[in-house]
C-alpha cells in the first residue's frame, strides 16, 4: 500500500498514526491482501472507482489482491494494517474452505465490518508488541491464526463470507476450474497446464485449496471411479482399464488392493452382496 511517505508494505502487523488529509493508495498490481484496522479516525475512500464511502472508528476493511482503492484521511487516524499474499495456516484456509457454500447462495457487495470484542483487545495487543520491538516471524505466525480464530468465533458466516468474498472467490474459481476440467486419466501435468499454471505452482494451490496433494486427490478420485463402475454397471475389467486410464490389468488389479483391500473380482461381488441387501 503506498501512502505520501512512499512506505514499504509489510508481511507482518504494520501501526501508522497519520496526519489529517494524508492519501493511501493500493492498486490492482499489488500482489497482496490487505486487512486494514481503523482505530481512530475518519476516512472516506474509493473502491474499484465506483463505490465511495465512509470508514469509521472501531471499522475494518479487507482490500483483495486485485482491488484497488484510495483512501482520504479526514482527520489524523489512526490505523493497524496486516499485509498478506496467502494464507498462512491450516486454520486460515479451513475458514474459508467452510465458508465458500455460504458464499455461492450470496450476492457480493464490499463492505465494512465493525471490530468489536474480543477483536478490539487483540488489536491492541499487537500495537503493544510492535510499540516494544517484540513482534519475530514465530509470534506473528501464531498472532495470525488468533487473528483468524477470533474471526471465527465471534463472526458470523455470512459476515465473513461477503467480508473475504475477493479470497474465496478466489479459491471457487480455482477448485470449479479443476472439477471442469479433469479427466478419469489426466494427469497432474495436463491439470496444471489446462489452468494455465506451472507445475510448482498448482501443486501450492491445488493443496491450499483441496486440502491434499494433486496426486493424493486424482488417486481418491479414480477409486470412486472404480467402484462406480464394478457397482452400478455392466462394465467389463477391460472397459474399467481404458476408461480410467490403467496401464493393464495387473495395474488395476494393485490399486484394488492398496485401496479396497482386495481384487477387482472380489471388491465387485461385495459390491453387489450390499447392493442385494440394500434392497431387502
Amino acid at each position: 500500500m503506498k501512502d505520501g511517505s512512499d512506505r514499504k508494505k509489510g508481511s507482518i502487523f504494520k501501526y501508522f498514526e497519520f496526519p489529517a488529509k494524508e492519501v493511501l493508495e493500493k492498486d490492482s498490481f499489488e500482489k497482496c491482501n490487505y486487512l486494514i484496522f481503523n482505530l481512530e479516525g475518519e476516512i472516506k475512500y474509493i473502491y474499484n472507482g465506483s463505490i465511495h464511502r465512509e470508514l469509521h472508528t472501531g471499522e475494518m476493511m479487507f482490500l483483495g489482491i486485485q482491488a484497488n482503492c484510495m483512501l482520504t484521511l479526514e482527520t489524523e487516524a489512526k490505523l493497524l494494517i496486516l499485509g498478506f499474499d496467502e494464507l498462512y495456516s491450516l486454520c486460515d484456509k479451513f475458514t474459508f474452505q467452510a465458508l465458500s457454500p455460504i458464499q455461492s447462495m450470496l450476492k457480493y457487495e464490499f463492505d465494512t465490518l465493525d471490530i468489536r470484542y474480543p477483536m478490539d483487545d487483540f488489536l491492541k495487543l499487537q500495537i503493544e508488541y510492535i510499540s516494544n520491538h517484540r513482534f519475530d516471524s514465530y509470534l506473528f505466525d501464531d498472532k495470525l491464526k488468533e487473528l483468524f480464530i477470533i474471526f471465527r468465533a465471534y463472526y458470523s458466516k455470512e459476515e465473513l463470507s461477503m467480508f473475504f468474498y475477493p479470497i474465496i472467490a478466489k479459491s471457487m474459481d480455482f477448485k470449479n476450474m479443476v472439477l471442469a476440467n479433469y479427466r478419469n486419466d489426466m494427469r497432474l501435468e495436463e491439470l496444471a497446464e489446462v489452468c494455465l499454471m506451472s507445475k510448482r505452482a498448482f501443486q501450492r494451490h491445488f493443496k491450499e485449496i483441496f486440502g491434499e496433494t494433486c496426486e493424493q486427490w486424482i488417486l481418491r478420485e479414480k477409486s470412486k471411479q472404480v467402484r462406480y463402475y464394478l457397482s452400478v454397471t455392466d462394465c467389463s475389467f477391460k472397459e474399467i482399464i481404458d476408461k480410467l486410464g490403467f496401464d493393464s490389468s495387473v495395474h488395476l488389479n494393485k490399486f484394488c488392493k492398496t485401496w479396497f483391500g482386495m481384487s477387482p473380482t472380489d471388491l465387485k461381488k461385495t459390491l453387489n452382496i450390499q447392493k442385494d441387501c440394500l434392497k431387502n
